[in-house]
């Protein structure tokens, strides 16, 4: 089975940690690369490229220095990485915010879960994206 990689973009660490922990509960294999903001995943993409098969990236979207939407515009203008399925997990709902992500090129966007019980479903949910992959 190969390796999935998911590349984690938020700047809460409990978040990172909650959902890096309900994913490895789901998937056997898989490796987390985490950036803080989305400036520093884009350096880390431009500097040490981007695993494109059985990768996906989960990017929040209230972040400093750079937002998820501006990151998502940034990752998308680069052809090579253009394929690579984008899940915006964020704490908003806002019916504005979810169309602005999908016209920038997210693949999906996710409500945050506040549970343990919501975070394995999510977990679960991101099967398909990495056959997108």
């Amino acid at each position: 089975m190969q390796q999935k990689i998911i590349y984690l973009v938020d700047d809460d660490e409990d978040d990172r940690f909650f959902l890096t922990d309900a994913i490895q509960a789901v998937f056997e294999n898989v490796s987390f690369r985490e950036f803080k903001n989305g400036l520093e995943f884009l350096t880390h993409v431009s500097e040490h490229g981007m695993e494109e098969k059985q990768s996906l990236v989960l990017m929040d979207m209230n972040m400093p220095l750079m937002s998820g939407i501006e990151t998502i515009k940034e990752l998308r203008s680069g052809q090579p990485l253009s394929n690579v399925p984008v899940v915006v997990i964020s704490t908003s709902s806002s019916e504005e915010l979810i169309r602005e992500s999908h016209s920038v090129g997210a693949s999906a966007y996710l409500v945050k879960p506040e549970s343990t019980t919501g975070l394995l479903q999510t977990a679960k949910s991101l099967e398909s994206y990495f056959s997108r992959a």
